[in-house]
């Protein structure tokens, strides 16, 4: 999970390298990560017995950082192809 949020945020900062414009492409970003954080921490500290969905929703996630990663780099490289 955590290799995959920094490589989700590497992938954005690569467009900004290379394009001069920072990417947010794809469905998981910051602000996503943070709701999901936040909700499921409250949702476990008011029902400790969630605490056997966690891998199901950690699983989910990564998939869902991993698809925001491919998507930053395509925008990166598909920003280039048109210059």
């Amino acid at each position: 999970m955590l290799f995959c949020t920094i490589l989700t945020e590497f992938c954005g900062l690569l467009a900004q390298t290379i394009n001069g414009i920072r990417s947010y492409a794809g469905p998981f970003g910051k602000s996503d990560r943070a709701l999901i954080f936040g909700l499921w921490g409250l949702a476990v500290a008011i029902y400790p017995q969630w605490m056997q969905w966690n891998n199901l929703l950690w699983s989910i996630a990564s998939i869902l950082l991993l698809w925001t990663a491919i998507n930053r780099c395509r925008s990166v490289l598909f920003m280039s192809a048109e210059r």
